[in-house]
């Protein structure tokens, strides 16, 4: 959450789900324990006051059904909704017009996708297990942290290095939102 706080230009987020575990039973949707409200607040914090461009890679829904649920189901839109509401209640006074700009220009969230598309040869959905972010291009973090509210023993390492951050922007940030952050398919 500190990380997010002393963001002033980007936020990069590589992440299995930001919405919390849920099931549909009966046609209802049952969440455990919740949005993780001061992750939110953090994202929320970062468009509103500071402007920060806020762009988040999720695992695609129904993904590696095989080896284990590498997704919570949430849609990019349901993702971007929460984020707003957020916004909505920690800054009361804003209009509408000022939270739709925000949102506009500071907020992109899309679904992993490959050189092919959203789905590997065996028609598996593309997923991912990682816990990923870059703060201002210039620190890392790199664990096992979710988001989302879990009873999991969680552990990660940040990298606070300029050049490492730069590698990794290279290598793995860079072609997965090139391939991912398509307009007009799964993103906000």
């Amino acid at each position: 959450i500190a990380m997010f706080n002393a963001a002033k230009g980007s936020l990069r987020l590589l992440l299995q789900d930001l919405g919390p575990v849920n099931k549909t039973v009966m046609g209802k949707k049952l969440v455990y324990k919740g949005w993780p409200k001061n992750y939110m607040k953090a994202l929320a914090g970062a468009i509103f006051v500071r402007g920060v461009d806020v762009e988040i890679i999720l695992s695609n829904p129904d993904a590696g059904e095989d080896r284990g649920n590498y997704s919570n189901g949430w849609s990019c839109e349901e993702v971007a909704a929460e984020i707003t509401k957020i916004m909505i209640e920690e800054y009361p006074d804003a209009t509408e017009e000022q939270m739709k700009e925000k949102v506009a220009n500071n907020l992109r969230i899309c679904f992993i996708k490959n050189k092919k598309g959203s789905t590997w040869e065996s028609d598996n959905n593309v997923g991912l297990h990682s816990k990923f972010f870059i703060i201002d291009d210039v620190c890392t973090y790199v664990g096992s942290q979710n988001l989302y509210e879990f009873d999991l023993a969680e552990w990660g390492v940040v990298i606070d290095d300029k050049l490492t951050t730069a590698k990794i922007m290279q290598d793995l940030w860079n072609p997965a939102w090139k391939h991912s952050y398509l307009d007009g398919c799964d993103c906000v």
